[in-house]
């Protein structure tokens, strides 16, 4: 089933034109129809397709999967559903695209997202979930993905990760993993998959990779650029100094203006993070 927008790179219509006057904003979850929105690790394509079904039109969103278009339709028998929907709705579905090197691909280039979505990320069942070897490729994928998210997410964007919180998966220690890819955590809410019509969690490997797993506690665990909690830290600083030396309303207006041009003049080697 080939993309039928999708001849070469990315389609003349990506990234999706801003918002107009005329525009209606349609939200679903985290998420609306205003954001450039690139999902990785995609198995049936389920979360995706609901995305899309919610936005009616999905211009602004970008679904990959790690295994092979031939490999998700033998494997995902609700693939036959969600690919085809995707593409009348007009998204980019993408394949073999891993997640750990992306930011690499020259498809990639000179593209940057509003948000990055990579939900319940798995290295494969290689043994036992508590086992520290096993824990460790754990680690080892989310740290590399995170590192390449960070290079094409946007200044103000943020990359999402859905995660169980309890033993051992917050062995993973997802914040640290993060924080090597220059990536602090914004905000950490619960996970429910209701949210979302028509998603359905899947193993994702073995003869039984369509079936889904117990969820049981979760959240989705929101990243932003280091750079912008500097930012951020040095606005608010900026301002109450200023403002604490502020003796008239004139003083004040001018204080939130200083700290406004200061907020918005990047330090030296933040555009490639733009």
């Amino acid at each position: 089933m080939a993309n039928p927008h999708l001849a070469f790179g990315f389609p003349a219509f990506w990234p999706p034109p801003s918002p107009s006057s005329s525009f209606a904003e349609r939200s679903i979850g985290h998420y609306t129809n205003s954001q450039g929105i690139l999902l990785v690790g995609e198995g049936d394509f389920s979360f995706s397709n609901a995305l899309a079904n919610a936005f009616g039109t999905a211009r602004n969103v970008v679904a990959t999967s790690l295994d092979s278009e031939d490999k998700v339709l033998a494997s995902y028998p609700a693939a036959h559903v969600t690919l085809p929907n995707l593409i009348n709705r007009r998204a980019v579905v993408l394949h073999e695209i891993d997640a750990t090197r992306m930011a690499s691909y020259e498809l990639f280039r000179n593209i940057a997202f509003d948000r990055i979505v990579y939900n319940f990320p798995h290295a494969g069942f290689s043994g036992k979930e508590e086992s520290k070897s096993v824990i460790k490729k754990h680690k080892v994928l989310v740290r590399l993905f995170f590192q390449n998210a960070a290079r094409i997410v946007k200044l103000h964007g943020e990359v999402h990760v859905s995660h169980k919180v309890k033993p051992p998966y917050t062995e993973w220690k997802l914040e640290k993993q993060a924080a090597k890819g220059g990536l602090l955590l914004k905000d950490c809410c619960d996970f429910d998959p209701l949210d979302y019509p028509g998603y359905n969690n899947r193993r994702g490997e073995g003869t039984d990779c369509a079936k889904t797993f117990h969820l049981g506690a979760c959240k989705t665990f929101k990243f932003v650029s280091e750079y912008i909690s500097f930012l951020s830290w040095w606005f608010a600083m900026l301002l109450s100094r200023f403002l604490f030396s502020a003796t008239s309303q004139q003083d004040v207006t001018s204080s939130v203006r200083i700290c406004c041009s200061a907020l918005l003049t990047r330090p030296r080697g933040l555009s490639s993070y733009a």
